[in-house]
């Protein structure tokens, strides 16, 4: 019983030296909220020691493209394939896309591991099974996280929608 202990010990502190967790969302201060909305949106909580970590992005490192109109291409800020990390803000309302080898790499919306079924993300990449585009209009403000269900958090990002 002594090694299983050491074991889940020195797994989750090996977890938490590299960043990934089972959570769905870490704050500066190591604690955790997420939550879904019935319309997919994945709303992150911030606080006084900063915005809510989601899938390595935060809503303040997210590039600002709410100025680009009502289509974006993430694959334009990093393309669709390993090592893929992107967090971007855009308009409500706004059609997002990614292009790419979905056979290889399938997009799912929500936090890394935990997918969400509700999401326009995950709703959208089900038509797409090998190279194409998956579009998803984002038609509720909030944080849409994705990631690919292969390669997890070697491919994620967020969407915030605002």
């Amino acid at each position: 019983m002594t090694s299983r202990i050491l074991l889940t010990a020195w797994t989750l502190a090996a977890l938490a030296a590299c960043g990934s967790s089972k959570s769905s969302g870490t704050s500066s201060s190591g604690t955790t909220a997420t939550s879904t909305t019935s319309t997919g949106a994945s709303t992150t909580g911030s606080s006084t020691t900063g915005d809510m970590t989601v899938n390595g992005c935060t809503k303040a490192m997210a590039a600002d493209k709410t100025a680009v109109g009502m289509t974006f291409e993430v694959s334009s800020i990093q393309p669709w394939a390993l090592t893929h990390q992107a967090c971007v803000r855009v308009k409500v309302g706004t059609t997002v896309s990614w292009k790419g080898d979905f056979a290889t790499h399938p997009l799912s919306g929500g936090p890394v591991g935990m997918p969400d079924a509700a999401s326009p993300i995950t709703v959208a990449a089900k038509t797409v099974t090998g190279m194409g585009t998956v579009s998803a209009k984002l038609d509720n403000a909030g944080a849409y996280p994705y990631y690919c269900t292969i390669h997890l958090a070697s491919m994620q990002g967020v969407v915030y929608a605002e």
